[in-house]
């Protein structure tokens, strides 16, 4: 299993996302919109708290979080 995250801020809108992928295939997107004042390494940091988050609920063994 992999996630990939990203945090990013365009035009003073700023979001933190994870997509997870399971043999190849996405199985979940998920993106979350953070307050407007928050920075881009706010939003990168947010962004791999939600995949870790997502692991611990779901108990996952072997999974790789590729981070930018």
């Amino acid at each position: 299993m992999k996630i990939y995250t990203d945090g990013s801020k365009m035009e003073q809108k700023t979001v933190s996302a994870f997509v997870v992928f399971q043999d190849g295939k996405q199985i979940l997107h998920m993106s979350v919109r953070l307050n407007d004042e928050a920075t881009v390494y706010l939003a990168e940091l947010n962004a791999i708290d939600l995949a870790v988050e997502h692991v611990l609920e779901h108990s996952y063994v072997k999974v790789d979080i590729i981070t930018d």
